[in-house]
């Protein structure tokens, strides 16, 4: 007899305490998900951005004058470089910048910007 007293006494406290802990509980995974998200997509473009300055650096005025081939422009980088394994993004929503020095052999410098996030990446030196 006791214990079902108990019971009918306690009867809504467990409905009161998941009213308070879950919305704590979903705010906090919810928040982990998406700062999760933000640091993936970070990542993704300073990819981009190192894959760009690479390819840039390796079609530069040296590989011209090499080859015979010309020297990669900036179309070229994001053409060429950063859309192809820009996977899961949609394409005209990246820009690619790259500049070079003025004998486009030292220094250059790429910048890749996907929706308000932009990683500079810098190569040789000034």
């Amino acid at each position: 007899m006791l214990l079902s007293k108990r019971k009918s006494q306690r009867r809504g406290t467990v409905l009161v305490e998941h009213a308070f802990v879950y919305p704590i509980m979903f705010m906090l995974v919810l928040g982990i998900i998406l700062v999760g998200m933000a640091v993936f997509r970070y990542q993704q473009v300073a990819h981009l951005a190192r894959e760009g300055s690479r390819w840039a650096s390796v079609h530069g005025a040296q590989y011209a004058a090499d080859t015979g081939n010309a020297a990669a422009t900036a179309d070229d980088v994001k053409t060429k470089a950063v859309q192809p394994i820009a996977a899961g993004m949609q394409t005209g929503n990246i820009t690619c910048t790259t500049t070079w020095d003025s004998g486009n052999k030292r220094f250059h410098t790429t910048t890749v910007t996907v929706g308000g996030i932009q990683v500079v990446k810098y190569v040789g030196t000034p």
